[in-house]
């Protein structure tokens, strides 16, 4: 009985031995999952419009940026060394919305995406639904008398191009896409400039186009529309418009 229970004991260990070595043969190793890299923006806009010569600041308009801006962002990966082309839909990331509180956050968290592919950033204000980012309808009001209308009417766009993947916010300057009119009254013709500054000034421009459609790929924009007449902002004696 002794020996029967003893070559049972060893039988016991053996199988026990077996079956822990084919546990440890079959276990299949973990792999590490892909790091992810958030994109983060350092957005700033230039002072002056697309075509004069820049000076970058964090102004949108003469107020600034405020709080509850909104920006719309696209990121298009490249392919090896070669850049990608924007399209209305699929690419790496499409019109997200970021929104102004002293830094830029997204609606939802993004991404890089990976450790090497570059990217294009394409940013545009005030955030909106582009339907065709070759061909993007936008436009002025007739009466930018007040503050509130004349913020309307502005437009920014910017591009950065060939960023690799970086835990750093990415850097986008931002340029007005309508030139700004500043109007300059002075005296004269009856005119003195005690008599003007108490004067009911009433100033008006006409023959302005307020419509425009704004490639975003590269920044163009082109007046649409018919010619209409614009009431300024008033500032003193130097009323001003967008157009």
């Amino acid at each position: 009985m002794k020996l029967h229970l003893l070559g049972a004991s060893c039988l016991l260990a053996l199988l026990s031995a077996c079956s822990s070595g084919e546990e440890e043969q079959t276990k299949i190793p973990e792999i590490p999952s892909a790091k992810q890299i958030p994109i983060t923006l350092n957005c700033v806009a230039s002072t002056t419009s697309a075509n004069e010569k820049a000076n970058v600041g964090t102004r949108v308009t003469d107020w600034g940026y405020e709080s509850q801006d909104k920006i719309g962002l696209y990121v298009v990966n490249y392919n090896g060394t070669t850049p990608g082309t924007l399209q209305n839909n699929g690419n790496h990331v499409n019109n997200m919305r970021f929104t102004y509180n002293g830094t830029w956050t997204p609606d939802n968290e993004i991404y890089w995406k990976d450790e090497s592919t570059k990217a294009d950033f394409y940013c545009y204000f005030p955030y909106g639904t582009p339907a065709d980012v070759t061909s993007y309808a936008f436009s002025v009001k007739e009466d930018q008398s007040t503050e509130t209308a004349y913020k309307a009417c502005e437009f920014l766009y910017g591009k950065t191009s060939g960023v690799a993947p970086t835990a750093e916010a990415v850097n986008i300057t931002t340029k007005h896409m309508f030139s700004c009119a500043v109007i300059n009254v002075k005296a004269g013709n009856g005119f003195t400039d005690e008599t003007l500054a108490q004067s009911a000034i009433s100033v008006k421009m006409n023959g302005i186009k307020t419509g425009a459609t704004i490639n975003l790929t590269n920044g163009i924009a082109t007046a649409t529309g018919t010619a209409k007449t614009i009431l300024p902002l008033e500032n003193g004696n130097n009323p001003r418009i967008r157009h």
